[in-house]
Formats: structure tokens, C-alpha cells, sequence
């Protein structure tokens, strides 16, 4: 469930319609929502390569911390939410933030944060 909710919560709304299409768990209200996404993908741009390192280095974090990089980084969401999207104090979505922060720049060999 936590991770259902990160993922609702962390990516963008087109993405995740895309991926309950694709499941066939997509809820009907938001099928215009689909259509839209499959539109979208034509126009949208290849990621860059140095992004696609970074999101392969926060896929290898644990996970609380790769949601939390994911929370702020992809979704500029405040620490206060990603506490509350983690189950956790505020306190504690910090320091996951920190560790995944040390450990990204200890992979992509970046001074850390």
C-alpha cells in the first residue's frame, strides 16, 4: 500500500495513468486521462543521459530514501509531505533525504549536499 501511494504520489499523473493502463487496473473516470498521456508521448522530449544515471542511482537507494529523492526532486514536494507520504515525522523524511543525498553523490562521484 505504501508503495502504491508513493508512486500515485511521485510521478506525474499522465505517467501513472499510462502504467495502470497498461495493467489493466486503469479506474474508468480517468481513461481521458490515458488517452491524453498516449497523446503526450509523441511531443515528449528523450531524457538526458546524465538524468537517466541520476534516476538509475536513486533506483538502487533503499527505498524509503529513493521516495523521498523522488518526493522533492521530481515533484518539488516539501519535507513536510514527504513525511506524510512516508508515514513518518518530518524529522525522519529529512534524514532520508540526507542519506539518499550523501549516497548519490558518493555513486555519481558529486560533492555531497
Amino acid at each position: 500500500m505504501a508503495q502504491s501511494s508513493f508512486v500515485r504520489a511521485a510521478l506525474p499523473a499522465w505517467l501513472v495513468a499510462c502504467g495502470w493502463a497498461l495493467t489493466g487496473a486503469l479506474p474508468a473516470p480517468a481513461t481521458a486521462v490515458t488517452r491524453l498521456a498516449w497523446q503526450r508521448q509523441e511531443w515528449l522530449p528523450a531524457p538526458e543521459p546524465e538524468d537517466v544515471r541520476f534516476w538509475n542511482a536513486v533506483r538502487g537507494l533503499p527505498a524509503k530514501q529513493a521516495q523521498a529523492v523522488a518526493l522533492f526532486y521530481l515533484e518539488d514536494r516539501p519535507v513536510s509531505e514527504i513525511a506524510l507520504v512516508l508515514d513518518c515525522s518530518p524529522a525522519t523524511a529529512k534524514v532520508h533525504l540526507h542519506r539518499g543525498r550523501q549516497t548519490l553523490a558518493q555513486k555519481l562521484g558529486e560533492d555531497p549536499v
